[in-house]
């Protein structure tokens, strides 16, 4: 017979008194049923909790939150969905966000969260997730974010400018993108500075999928940045959007690049000009003096003239 884990037998132990002696005995059964290998077993054990509203199986609950089983997960986050009594959302804040599992934290702050109103404390517990230690929570915070709708601009900005660390920031403009484009723009910009390569790199990919005017010159700026990563990260979207303001552009790079800088940058003027040169300055300097009259990037299409404004 397999040695059922002493954590959740003396949770069960402890906690059981509060349920009365025939509380207590089923919620021991639960806390076996939760130990066992087979998922079937553990999915029971959770229906064992379904009509209790105690301290001690909402702690069972939350534990299998992060079970490794998806489906005894389903099953918890749906028991946990009825538990919303203060007492309840209390130990799910204070237990259930301090748990090492980041699907057990993702789960919670979700329920936290549901129905909440503004000045209930949801600013805060957003805030809080956009800097859990773990990137998958932080870039889920960031849709939570902007499904929050009336709580206002600030703090869907918050999800990409708050906090010390890049790395959080990047993950949450990259998903800021995905779910509200226009929102990514409008605080795009002030990364194009920040300290993180990260996140100057997430800023120019969002400025890269908005007007013409402005991507350009931020990629273009961005070539003199002093990380390598950000520089290929430049050049790569000048490519990709057909710039004619790249060629001359790229060409200076070309003198001042090694490696693999100096690879892309000749790599994306290949590109752009339909022309294989070798990736070096002169050849390309003085192919260019000859051509820079009337140059067009080959199949881009004719820029249309800008519409007057409605």
């Amino acid at each position: 017979m397999r040695k059922i884990p002493g954590t959740l037998v003396l949770l069960a132990a402890l906690l059981a008194p509060a349920a009365g002696a025939g509380g207590g005995a089923e919620l021991r059964r639960a806390a076996r049923m939760l130990s066992n290998r087979d998922p079937a077993v553990r999915r029971r054990g959770l229906g064992l909790l379904a009509g209790s509203r105690d301290r001690s199986s909402l702690l069972l609950i939350l534990r299998a939150l992060g079970d490794r089983d998806p489906e005894v997960r389903s099953a918890a986050r749906r028991l946990l969905a009825g538990r919303r009594r203060p007492a309840e959302l209390a130990l799910v804040r204070s237990r259930g966000l301090s748990n090492r599992d980041p699907r057990v934290r993702l789960a919670c702050y979700r329920h936290l969260l549901r129905g909440a109103s503004p000045g209930t404390g949801a600013e805060d517990l957003l805030e809080k997730a956009l800097s859990d230690r773990d990137p998958g929570v932080r870039e889920a915070a960031a849709g939570l974010v902007h499904r929050s709708g009336g709580r206002g601009p600030s703090l869907r900005a918050a999800a990409v400018l708050r906090g010390r660390e890049g790395r959080p920031r990047a993950e949450a403009l990259r998903a800021l993108l995905v779910l509200d484009p226009e929102a990514a723009r409008s605080v795009a910009p002030p990364l194009l500075a920040d300290r993180s390569m990260e996140c100057r790199v997430a800023a120019l990919r969002v400025l890269a999928g908005g007007p013409r005017g402005r991507a350009r010159a931020a990629l273009l700026e961005a070539l003199d940045d002093e990380s390598w990563s950000v520089r290929v990260a430049a050049i790569r979207l000048l490519s990709g959007l057909r710039e004619p303001a790249a060629v001359p552009a790229l060409i200076r790079r070309l003198a001042r690049e090694r490696g693999r800088v100096k690879h892309e940058a000749g790599s994306a003027l290949a590109a752009l000009t339909g022309v294989a040169l070798p990736p070096d300055a002169g050849p390309w300097a003085r192919g260019w003096a000859g051509a820079r009259a009337g140059f067009r990037v080959p199949g881009r299409p004719p820029v249309p003239a800008p519409q007057p404004p409605a």
